[in-house]
């Protein structure tokens, strides 16, 4: 019989690895990945866009029409401000709206990310149809096909991609990355474009001018790490054994699974932060024991008692 339950709980953790259970409002402007959600914003291009943190997104907005938009620098969550039209069920209180959101800037070169478009095209993205690959400005965040950068580009040739919108913003500082000798860490192709190749960090050059830079653009200097919220699965040895039977359960079953809705799935992690928080209390009492059949009984009380509390909570 297969354990419908176990198997969307792990389905649910690869999908969604991160807690969902706090919004990342208080991080303040951050590197983090961001959400438009269409549903309660759909703005249109020259209006105001809003958007949504990670654990929002799920949490507040799981039955909404959700359009990601990844990562993005300097920015806030939007749901829980009075900015947003819909109830934000992770913070209590509604805030002022975000004042320095890069979305306020109509010349930032990601402008039009907010509002669904991406590229030198300007085109939509659809996951579900697109066959080009995709590359990341490491400056202004915005996405590029590897066809509207260069025909035949080698996306193995290099680590890092700064789109010729931006190459003008640090042009001294990269013509003397190119100019260094040891295996040119820095070219451009004939639009313009410039690729990094790996480690290109490390050959960065620390004079007084070059460090003039870094002031506003510290990431040319030193890689940048986004905020994440907590990883909703910190396994205990315990755990590790629940985790080996939902893997096998999944393994087995994946076709019974792709149909199941979103909330499913959601609804799923909400019962699996329960479970893990008072088994992993119930297994404190068994750390220093080896697990014996007397231990397995107590195991199985423990999984008939959390199920009976689950079936009183439904009735």
């Amino acid at each position: 019989m297969v354990d419908f339950d176990a198997l969307i709980t792990q389905e649910a953790f690869q999908t969604y690895p991160f807690r969902i259970d706090k919004c990342s409002y208080s991080q303040g402007y951050v590197l983090q990945r961001v959400y438009r959600c269409l549903t309660c914003n759909p703005a249109a291009e020259g209006e105001i866009p809003r958007v949504t943190c990670y654990a929002c997104s799920i949490s507040c907005h799981a039955e909404h029409e959700i359009e990601e938009l990844w990562l993005k620098r300097s920015i806030r969550c939007d749901c829980c401000t009075v900015g947003n039209t819909s109830q934000c069920f992770l913070e209590n209180e509604k805030y002022p709206v975000n004042e320095k959101q890069p979305y306020l800037d109509k010349n930032s070169k990601d402008y039009h990310n907010y509002f669904g478009k991406f590229c030198f095209c300007d085109s939509s993205y659809d996951p579900e149809k697109e066959t080009r690959e995709m590359l990341q400005c490491i400056s202004c965040f915005d996405w590029f096909h590897d066809s509207c950068i260069e025909q035949n580009i080698d996306l193995e040739s290099f680590d890092s991609f700064i789109c010729r919108n931006c190459v003008p913003n640090f042009q001294p500082f990269l013509e003397h990355l190119i100019g260094l000798e040891a295996n040119h860490p820095c070219t451009f192709n004939s639009n313009g474009d410039c690729y990094l190749q790996e480690e290109w960090r490390s050959k960065v050059c620390r004079c007084p001018n070059c460090l003039t830079f870094e002031r506003e653009f510290p990431f040319l200097f030193s890689e940048e790490t986004p905020y994440d919220p907590p990883e909703d699965v910190i396994l205990t040895p315990a755990e590790n054994l629940m985790d080996g039977v939902f893997n096998k359960i999944l393994t087995d079953h994946q076709n019974d699974i792709s149909s199941l809705p979103q909330p499913a799935i959601i609804d799923a992690i909400h019962e699996y932060n329960d479970l893990k928080t008072e088994f992993n209390a119930f297994c404190n009492n068994f750390k220093d024991k080896i697990i014996s059949e007397q231990v397995s009984k107590h195991i199985q009380k423990f999984f008939e008692e959390f199920k009976a509390k689950k079936a009183n909570k439904v009735n």
